[in-house]
């Protein structure tokens, strides 16, 4: 009971602070909290669930020729839970991929071709055709400007293993937006992109992990 209390409270904390504070300031708390966290164990089933789960993205992905990891980690918080999850192939150098993260790399990261510190708003990209999202597309502060730079780099194809909920959700801490499947549809397809395949992996009462694939003509 104590705990089930604990849990509501702390959601309507996260719903008033993402109704009260900017984007743009809740996204810049939260790469400070990344920062902190850098280098801290993880729980070892957190990381075994990531890496099999991983593994499953890497098929879903395939091997576009020229791919930008969009929020690759840092080589430790995140990159470590994802070095023998997938991307194997374009390690052996079949291909190109691109990491971009605002955070520095503390780590190098194996499977990445290139790396740019930065947000995927602002940094110089390449010519490119896919774009890969690892649990990260819900922590982009400004999601419209970021896929219409992927599109001018020449992006075609967008895949994201994210979390989706069943009801409209605001942002919280670490997150800058949360989105339902239909909010989700509604913004790719503004932008010219549409869900040509979704996958369920997990999920509860309140929203579902899954991986998700977006297509533009």
């Amino acid at each position: 009971m104590f705990k089930r209390c604990v849990r509501y409270l702390r959601q309507a904390f996260n719903h008033v602070y993402a109704g009260l504070v900017p984007v743009d300031v809740r996204w810049e708390r939260a790469q400070r909290r990344y920062v902190s966290w850098a280098g801290n164990p993880m729980d070892p089933r957190y990381i075994e669930y990531v890496k099999s789960v991983g593994r499953r993205f890497s098929v879903f992905v395939g091997m576009p020729s020229r791919m930008v990891d969009v929020g690759c980690g840092n080589g430790v918080f995140a990159g470590v839970s994802y070095s023998e999850a997938g991307y194997l192939p374009l390690r052996r150098g079949e291909g190109y991929i691109l990491g971009v993260d605002p955070l520095p790399q503390l780590k190098p990261i194996p499977w990445l071709s290139e790396f740019k510190r930065g947000k995927i708003e602002d940094v110089k990209l390449p010519p490119l055709d896919a774009a890969a999202f690892v649990t990260t597309f819900d922590h982009i502060a400004d999601p419209i400007t970021a896929i219409k730079r992927l599109k001018v780099a020449g992006v075609k194809t967008l895949y994201l293993w994210e979390t989706l909920y069943h009801r409209h959700t605001p942002g919280d801490i670490d997150h800058p937006h949360h989105y339902t499947y239909d909010e989700l549809s509604l913004l790719l397809r503004g932008h010219g992109f549409r869900i040509t395949r979704f996958y369920h992996i997990d999920g509860n009462s309140v929203s579902l992990g899954c991986f998700i694939e977006a297509k533009t003509p």
